[in-house]
């Protein structure tokens, strides 16, 4: 088999082709899940609002394992067999940060159980981060608008007190996660036809 050798200036054009493939997968997918945990996220947080309303019960806090117990479930689901995302420079950034993010937000989960603590700002907080880096990695404006206007929200959640910061919670990811997610699917698929 003969190979082709590249001038210069096709190198580039096939490394520039390759980056942008890369960042367009990067994007779909960060919509999709973006999308998965934001509606799981405001879900069991409406959920746990409503049930807080009708019981006071401390077994209640166990319900917000579902965010991750049913977005990661669903994230799986709805993975592609054609989907080399994570198999990306681009697919793997995103990761790290979003383990980092997610090691960090179970650290502070646990915290009210030393000493009282108000989780959920300090959750926006670190969700809004994550948003920003993300949207800066795969070039996305609305996303790192989202992970800023997070960021601005999380100094906002600290004003409301008890069962009331739940549902502005879930209002806050839906502005951080749920739009931008929406955004960058309707892009990719606009880009794809």
């Amino acid at each position: 088999m003969e190979e082709k050798i590249l001038s210069e200036k096709e190198s580039l054009e096939l490394i520039s082709k390759m980056i942008q493939r890369s960042q367009q997968k990067s994007r779909k997918n960060n919509g999709r899940t973006f999308l998965i945990f934001g509606y799981t996220s405001i879900i069991v947080s409406l959920t746990i609002y409503f049930l807080h309303m009708i019981s006071t019960s401390k077994l209640i806090g166990l319900a917000w394992l579902g965010i991750p117990i049913i977005g990661f479930a669903l994230s799986y689901l709805t993975k592609r067999k054609d989907d080399q995302y994570s198999k990306t420079i681009i697919g793997s950034m995103v990761n790290k940060v979003w383990t980092v993010i997610a090691v960090a937000i179970y650290g502070v989960s646990f915290t009210p159980f030393l000493f009282p603590y108000p989780v959920l700002p300090t959750i926006i907080l670190l969700l809004g981060i994550g948003t920003a880096i993300t949207g800066l990695i795969v070039k996305s404006n609305s996303v790192t608008a989202g992970g800023i206007i997070g960021m601005i929200l999380s100094i906002v959640l600290y004003g409301f007190q008890d069962y009331t910061q739940v549902a502005v919670f879930a209002i806050c990811i839906f502005i951080m996660q749920v739009i931008p997610g929406h955004i960058l699917q309707y892009k990719s698929n606009t880009k794809n036809v």
